[in-house]
């Protein structure tokens, strides 16, 4: 949410490095790749999602969300519904 995406980048990376199955890491990648305008990588980042978590969906994701702005948080919906993650 501060709009830092070359660093979330670099972090969303390393974090997949240390542990490729962890879902989180990929959901933020492809929700930083989304915000940035980047969508095939979006997207790539997306699969990855769905490979490791066939039923994901942008709703279920949103409930576990620590957000205090619902702005941020429709934010952050829209990019993964950008980045093709199913409802």
């Amino acid at each position: 949410m501060t709009k830092r995406y070359k660093e979330a980048i670099t972090e969303c990376k390393r974090a997949i490095q240390a542990n490729p199955h962890y879902l989180n890491s990929h959901v933020s990648l492809a929700c930083t790749f989304s915000l940035m305008g980047r969508g095939k990588d979006a997207e790539a980042a997306a699969s990855e999602v769905l490979r490791i978590d066939p039923e994901f969906s942008v709703q279920d994701y949103a409930k576990t969300l620590p957000c205090k702005e619902k702005t941020d948080l429709n934010c952050v919906i829209d990019a993964l519904r950008k980045a093709a993650l199913p409802e």
